[in-house]
């Protein structure tokens, strides 16, 4: 099984453990003052905490010991079948690597290769029934843990942190196209490599 590397260790081992009060503790807020510079360095520091709160997976859920490629394939899926294609360019890999871990989660009995509605010829991937089930759990349990969270704030905080997000992620289309992984990583998509 690979796995992804991080600079200092496993970034699937860290993605994958709990958020110790030590780690949040030293994210508390210096300040109110802060300039707009020091407010995304803040922005930067505490969201991969978030995340990595939000989807640690306990360690007898079936999903904590899956390559996180194959869970990132599975949670594209959770909206719909896809071509291998779409998938590749997605996820910012080749296809030859889409078919690779598609054959991985079909022999895992997660997905089903089926033949597309409009084109004959073109080969779509689904969830399977297991596979689907698995991924509504694992949303199931993320959505548990953050509505445990959000029950700790009075509901204008709660609303207030909503639309924030919200408004934060409305303005994410602005960031230019160059930066977006693919691109950084020399990715393939249609019409060859990316310069």
């Amino acid at each position: 099984m690979s796995r992804i590397k991080h600079f200092a260790g496993d970034l699937e081992e860290w993605e994958r453990s709990p958020v110790t009060t030590q780690e949040l503790s030293a994210l508390t807020p210096q300040s109110d003052d802060l300039s707009l510079r020091e407010q995304a360095e803040r922005l930067e520091e505490l969201l991969p905490y978030f995340v990595r709160w939000l989807y640690a997976l306990s360690l007898d859920h079936p999903t904590s010991e899956m390559p996180l490629a194959q869970l990132r394939m599975c949670t594209l899926l959770q909206y719909g079948p896809r071509n291998l294609s779409s998938l590749s360019e997605e996820m910012g890999i080749t296809v030859s690597a889409v078919t690779q871990l598609a054959d991985r989660l079909e022999q895992a009995g997660l997905v089903v290769r089926m033949v597309g509605n409009q084109d004959k010829r073109t080969r779509m991937l689904q969830l399977s029934e297991k596979g689907r089930q698995l991924m509504e759990e694992r949303k199931a349990l993320r959505v548990q843990r953050a509505e445990a969270a959000l029950a700790q704030l009075p509901q204008a905080r709660r609303r207030a942190l909503l639309q924030s997000l919200q408004m934060l992620l409305r303005t994410a289309p602005t960031v230019p196209d160059w930066y977006m992984p693919a691109h950084r990583y020399g990715a393939r998509r249609k019409g060859g490599p990316i310069s």
